[in-house]
């Protein structure tokens, strides 16, 4: 999603090819702009781009989103003023959001023994404190940074981690519920795989900002 519309992504996954169309529908359903869809040899999908800035966003390139992609994102972006860091996503991870999650506009938890160096230096660079994930096994097998943010600071996760939850406790961020995910997990993904964000509250003075329309 961008301020002016959505960019319907070309999913590189072949069994979740084919996808587009029927996002493509439910957004024109939904009176949401359809801005583009990536095309040709370039394939995008969504958990790739994380905004840090409304004029700033970084976009992952690696399995799932490659450079061609990129570029078509790049372009479309480039037309709202917004400009777009492409980073590297790890060998053996699908999506950058599988290493890098932004929890408030200020602090991301990062999983920086994988993640390239880049990441970390360019989040510092635009003011974001960045939260050392460690590779222990709630995250390499439970899928416990494969969380979904309800808000600055509020986030819903996968049980069974307390390591990672006493993270976002250290760090002031609260976990408003746990839950299991076992299929989810058996298919190499997590709460976050099956959620996407279409609207999301501009925070009022005095108020916080809240996740408002989420489909899944």
């Amino acid at each position: 999603m961008t301020p002016e519309g959505a960019v319907v992504a070309r999913m590189a996954s072949i069994p979740r090819a084919g996808e587009e169309f029927g996002v493509a529908v439910d957004l024109a359903r939904a009176g949401i702009p359809v801005l583009a869809t990536i095309s040709g040899f370039g394939t995008f999908e969504g958990a790739d781009a994380l905004w840090l800035r409304p004029d700033l966003v970084l976009v992952g390139s690696g399995s799932r989103t490659n450079v061609e992609g990129v570029k078509q994102v790049r372009a479309i972006l480039g037309r709202q003023n917004v400009t777009v860091i492409e980073v590297p996503v790890p060998a053996g991870i699908q999506h950058l959001l599988g290493v890098l999650q932004l929890v408030d506009h200020d602090l991301a938890m990062v999983r920086t023994e994988l993640t390239n160096r880049r990441v970390p230096d360019v989040l510092a660079e635009h003011g974001v404190r960045v939260v050392h994930v460690s590779e222990v096994p709630s995250v390499t097998r439970d899928q416990a940074m494969n969380f979904v943010v309800l808000g600055p600071r509020r986030v819903i996760m996968v049980d069974g981690a307390p390591s990672v939850a006493q993270w976002f406790a250290d760090n002031g961020v609260e976990v408003v519920a746990t839950t299991p995910c076992p299929q989810l997990i058996r298919a190499a993904g997590g709460l976050g795989c099956v959620t996407g964000i279409v609207y999301r509250e501009e925070p009022r003075d005095g108020e916080v900002g809240s996740l408002t329309n989420v489909d899944k």
